[in-house]
């Protein structure tokens, strides 16, 4: 998953960073640097994604902590 990917999956789920970031439990500035597209070359860590992935599963069956 690069940078470019992280962001239109925020977008097709109509999550901000910032909303993202409380769902997930992370730090704003992690999100931020997952979604720079300045380094849109570089796929996100294993780590990242599987974090990623798994907040937004739990956001698609309505179980957020929000």
């Amino acid at each position: 998953m690069t940078p470019k990917d992280f962001r239109a999956l925020l977008d097709y789920h109509g999550l901000s960073q910032n909303g993202f970031a409380k769902l997930a439990k992370v730090n704003e500035r992690q999100v931020r640097r997952w979604a720079d597209l300045r380094r849109s070359q570089h796929p996100l860590p294993l780590g990242a994604e599987a974090r990623i992935r798994q907040a937004l599963n739990l956001y698609g069956n309505g179980m957020s902590s929000e």
